[in-house]
């Protein structure tokens, strides 16, 4: 925000990320120390109801948004090393679309929280926000989204990765510049490598845990016994929210170099 040069598609998709990842925090945590103290009691009446459904669509916005945030993140990176003069011409138009197309695909795949999120109360008449699958086609489609964006963020990572350590300098250079080239290729390849990781380990136990609880609902009673295991999931959600910005500040000099400058600044306007 505070310096025109860092206003790069990447970084602007990153700034996206990063909003996504901050309101997470800030509306799942509450939830996190809830279902570690009180277990699944949720609120009565109207207010409990609207609640409801206005928490889980929230959430399942915001948590949608942040995964395609990543996914349009590996896309930007893939055009801009692939295809690097047209990238250069047509990333503000992409950069644009693909984040709208991020909050409206985020959107349309949460409306079916609106109808199925409702009050269910319990056998001693304790209210609790319950979410109830639709249909089979819900499932896949919600499996799909999950698998398919790892899987693409990882193909077009292992591209990326394999085009910087396969790149040849143009012209004649040093063997300073071609260790500089090789050095930045590693710290790339390792900054790649560690996303699709962090991504997978922690989105995938929230996956296989709403996965069971969709095809077996049985097991939302089990959940229900040990709110550790719901808490815990959640937990790798919003550590992969803070770890996150930590990747990118570590491995991308630009990020550090700059927020050392704002802090400058501010210290000297003081």
């Amino acid at each position: 925000m505070t310096n025109r040069v860092m206003r790069t598609s990447t970084n602007c998709l990153i700034m996206n990320l990063a909003f996504c990842d901050f309101l997470i925090s800030l509306l799942q945590t509450p939830y996190l120390i809830k279902q570690l103290y009180i277990g699944k009691i949720w609120f009565g009446g109207a207010a409990g109801k609207v609640l409801c459904k206005s928490y889980s669509f929230g959430g399942s916005v915001l948590l949608n948004s942040s995964v395609y945030s990543l996914v349009a993140i590996a896309i930007d990176r893939f055009l801009a090393v692939t295809r690097p003069l047209t990238h250069k011409t047509t990333s503000k138009l992409v950069l644009k679309i693909g984040i709208l197309l991020i909050w409206i695909v985020s959107t349309l795949l949460s409306l079916r929280l609106v109808i199925s999120s409702r009050i269910h109360y319990g056998e001693d008449g304790t209210p609790n926000c319950m979410y109830f699958a639709q249909s089979a086609k819900e499932l896949f489609t919600s499996a799909s989204c999950f698998i398919g964006s790892f899987v693409l963020i990882a193909v077009l990572y292992s591209i990326i990765a394999y085009r910087l350590w396969m790149r040849k300098l143009p012209g004649e250079c040093s063997n300073t510049q071609k260790e500089l080239a090789r050095r930045t290729a590693r710290r790339v390849t390792l900054l790649m490598i560690l996303v699709v990781l962090l991504f997978a380990a922690s989105w995938t136990p929230a996956f296989v845990t709403l996965s069971l609880a969709m095809f077996h609902p049985s097991s939302v009673e089990i959940f229900m016994q040990y709110p550790f295991l719901i808490a815990f999931t959640y937990w790798l959600i919003l550590t992969s929210s803070a770890c996150n910005p930590c990747l990118y500040f570590i491995f991308i000099e630009s990020f550090r170099s700059n927020l050392k400058a704002v802090f400058i600044n501010a210290v000297l306007l003081d």
